[in-house]
C-alpha cells in the first residue's frame, strides 16, 4: 500500500509528463483521454482547471439523454440566456454517448476548452467521446474579463468583482451545475 507521500510524488511525476494527475490516481479515465494535452502552455492556469474539473465533475449520470455521434445537444439557451444574464456569443454543446445515458452508468465529464481566438466548432468530430465513454462539454464563451487580454476588456485582469466583462469562470460553474442536474 502506498503512503500519501508516495502518491504525491507519483502525482507530481505524472503532472510533469503533461497528463492530468487524477488519471493516474483514479484509474477510471481511459488512456486516450488521460494522454490529451492542454492547448495552453504549462504555466497557464487551464491545465490545473481542467484537472480540477475532471475530478470534480465525475459523477453518476441520472438517465441523461444521449445523442448521436457528431450531433451534440445544444444547451446554449439554458446556460447562456439563464440567470447569469444574456451572453450573445456564448454557446454550449453537450455530447453524451449512449453508454452514459443510463441511471447505472458512471461517466467522467470532460470539458474541451479551445485556446484564445479558437472556437468550439469541430470538437464533436474530433474528441472521440463516444468511443471512450465520457461526456464531452464544448463551451464557447464571450470576449472579455478573464478570457485573456483583449481590446474589448472593460475590467483589469485583477478586478475579480468587476461586472462589466463576461466571467468565464461563472460560465463553467453554470455548465457543471446544469450537467449535474440532468
Amino acid at each position: 500500500q502506498k503512503s500519501a507521500e508516495d502518491n504525491n510524488n507519483g502525482q507530481q511525476a505524472h503532472l510533469e509528463h503533461g497528463k492530468p494527475a487524477n488519471a493516474m490516481m483514479s484509474g477510471r479515465i481511459p488512456p486516450r483521454i488521460a494522454s490529451w494535452k492542454p492547448m495552453m502552455s504549462a504555466s497557464s492556469v487551464f491545465p490545473l482547471l481542467l484537472s480540477l474539473l475532471l475530478s470534480a465533475s465525475q459523477s453518476p449520470c441520472f438517465a441523461i439523454d444521449s445523442n448521436e455521434r457528431e450531433d451534440p445537444q445544444d444547451i446554449t439557451s439554458i446556460i447562456c440566456d439563464g440567470s447569469t444574464g444574456i451572453r450573445p456569443n456564448c454557446e454550449v454543446l453537450l455530447d453524451v454517448p449512449s453508454s452514459c445515458s443510463s441511471e447505472s452508468s458512471f461517466c467522467p465529464v470532460v470539458f474541451f476548452l479551445h485556446g484564445g481566438g479558437g472556437t468550439n466548432n469541430g470538437f464533436a468530430r474530433t474528441t472521440g467521446v463516444h468511443g471512450e465513454g465520457v461526456i464531452g462539454v464544448y463551451p464557447q464563451g464571450e470576449s472579455g474579463w478573464n478570457t485573456g487580454p483583449k481590446k474589448t476588456n472593460q475590467c483589469h485582469w485583477s478586478q475579480f468583482d468587476c461586472p462589466e466583462d463576461p466571467d468565464e469562470g461563472a460560465l463553467v460553474a453554470n455548465i457543471i451545475e446544469e450537467v449535474r442536474s440532468r
